[in-house]
């Protein structure tokens, strides 16, 4: 990603434990005798930030500095961000604020910078970094790590592509509070023109919601196609379409990479919120689409797909969640059925549910439905569905399954299983224990 500059956690070394040696900074730190009355230089903002940037030149950089280079010596290959820089030019550089930032919070682990505090009685006092004001500049840490992080975010945006710059308030509005968003927004201002258009209109302008969002969930929009991925998602999914930033990084990918056809979005609809599991998305992928000629549009004939996911969910109705809820293997063996089948299988539909389908998964078509076709004309419709919604209900269907199995490996299938199953036959115990019968 052009624009992922990605300064990562940094680890101390073995010699930064060796050497340690604190620098301290008190009250007096950063000022100088002629910058009097001292308590306007510890409240007027331009003077805070005179007093607060000669304490990080004077104290904290060198620190900062040195630290970095113990790092990049056990880093083969790693890139100085802040080595052999002026203060200046790493406030002009937004990566280098974010090294910055992630060195200070390393030397504040490692007891190299401390912060000390006068008592009531002029003793020292150990500073309480939470609260306390630190140094001679009036300014808490946490005021201090703000400053820098909104200092960054502007040298982010003022470099941004034209899609920042087309939404400069949207962004400037946002709430980059910390390190981890700071790098959301640096991967967020790299989008092209197109997917801030999708992702705006989905999530009503309410981009800012996208810095709630994994790093890696980010990185995933950002190298999908906006036409057949987000517009896809925005129509399919209308309203709802601000779900998809509760997928996890390993979903998205999935819907991003199987789902490669934006007619595949379509047909699935809303039935994609529905789906929990990324491997059964995988397999809907592998469901096939067919190119049809399409209506003449002027001069050219307007492309067309027919999406085999398109011909199962009208087949299946309201039943078609339960499919997808029945595991990838299931659905990816209902990608092969026929016209045919789904003609059989939808006088029974009613009785599918995630249990059955997993249950008959290994079966080939043909079987399952003489399975169910046996049993509802054994029991009848209405009764097989509520049995089958129990879990007597299942293992019955486990073990007629099983049983069938069984059988095939002898030779001895039976040659009409349906009527095997609706008579009695060798697979009446079975039907007996979905009856409750013994």
């Amino acid at each position: 990603m052009e624009n992922d500059h990605s300064v990562g956690e940094y680890s101390v070394s073995n010699d930064v434990q060796e050497k340690r040696q604190a620098i301290i900074i008190d009250e007096s730190s950063g000022s100088a005798r002629w910058q009097v009355p001292d308590r306007i230089w510890r409240k007027h903002r331009l003077l805070q930030r005179v007093r607060l940037r000669r304490t990080i030149e004077r104290h904290v950089l060198p620190v900062l500095q040195k630290l970095e280079g113990l790092y990049l010596r056990d880093q083969l290959g790693a890139r100085p961000r802040i080595a052999s820089k002026s203060l200046a030019q790493i406030e002009a550089d937004d990566v280098a604020i974010e090294a910055a930032l992630y060195l200070f919070e390393l030397a504040l682990s490692e007891d190299l910078i401390d912060f000390i505090k006068s008592g009531p009685h002029e003793e020292e006092l150990q500073a309480d970094l939470d609260n306390d004001a630190v140094g001679g500049c009036g300014l808490t840490l946490a005021e201090v790590k703000q400053h820098y992080i909104r200092r960054a975010a502007r040298l982010i945006l003022k470099r941004g592509g034209v899609a920042a710059r087309a939404r400069r308030r949207t962004f400037i509005e946002m709430d980059v509070h910390d390190m981890a968003s700071l790098h959301k927004l640096r991967l967020l201002v790299g989008f092209d023109e197109a997917s801030m258009k999708e992702l705006d209109k989905g999530l009503e302008g309410r981009l800012d919601r996208l810095l709630e969002s994994d790093v890696d969930y980010l990185r995933i929009l950002y190298s999908c196609c906006p036409n057949k991925f987000l517009r896809a998602l925005r129509h399919s999914l209308g309203w709802d379409f601000p779900a998809i930033l509760d997928w996890s990084p390993k979903f998205a990918a999935a819907v991003a990479s199987s789902l490669d056809h934006s007619a595949k979005i379509m047909a699935l609809g809303d039935s994609l919120l529905g789906i929990k599991d990324p491997e059964v998305v995988h397999a809907l992928g592998r469901w096939p689409l067919q190119e049809i000629k399409g209506r003449r549009k002027g001069r050219r004939r307007r492309k067309t797909y027919r999406s085999r996911i398109a011909a199962v969910r009208k087949a299946l109705g309201r039943h078609f969640p339960a499919l997808l809820d029945a595991g990838p293997r299931a659905v990816q063996d209902a990608g092969t059925w026929t016209d045919a089948d789904l003609a059989r299988l939808r006088s029974i539909s009613s009785c599918l549910n995630p249990a059955v389908l997993r249950a008959m998964a290994t079966l080939p078509f043909a079987q399952k439905i003489a399975i169910l076709e046996g049993l509802n004309d054994r029991v009848g419709q209405r009764r097989l569905k509520s049995t089958l919604a129990q879990p007597a209900g299942i293992a019955a269907v486990k073990g007629i399954v099983s049983d069938l199995r069984d059988r095939v490996g002898r030779g001895e299938a039976p040659p009409d299983l349906k009527a095997a199953i609706a008579a009695g036959g060798p697979f009446d115990h079975r039907v007996s224990d979905l009856l409750g019968r013994s």
